[in-house]
């Protein structure tokens, strides 16, 4: 009954992690990078059995890998421009871009990446 009261606050696009599920079915609160609107990397890996793939440093690392600039987002451009890095380490990056830019700003923060 709480993921019914809840499915707005954990729902990612129609889904909810397997996280958040299980938080509400235990009553424990839930990991707040699988609650809102949150469908970063981290959230796509877990989604894709992948949970644990990347260390939050190691993710942070790839992200400013990637924001060569240091504006504290990425572009299309810097994820095409750092292609291998990205393929090597992410590739689910550009497929799922759309995805992960929840807010449709054409780019991505480190709070829609991680």
């Amino acid at each position: 009954p709480e993921l019914l009261d809840r499915y707005a606050e954990v729902a990612v696009k129609g889904a909810v992690a397997w996280e958040s599920f299980q938080a509400l079915y235990l009553g424990t609160p839930i990991p707040t990078a699988y609650a809102g609107n949150d469908a970063g990397i981290g959230v796509v890996a877990a989604k894709q059995g992948r949970r644990g793939l990347l260390s939050g440093a190691k993710l942070r690392n790839l992200f400013d890998a990637i924001d060569i600039h240091g504006f504290g987002f990425i572009s299309l451009g810097d994820a095409v421009r750092e292609q291998e890095l990205v393929q090597q380490s992410l590739p689910e990056l550009l497929a799922k871009w759309s995805e992960i830019d929840s807010d449709d700003s054409g780019t991505i923060s480190w709070e829609e990446f991680r």
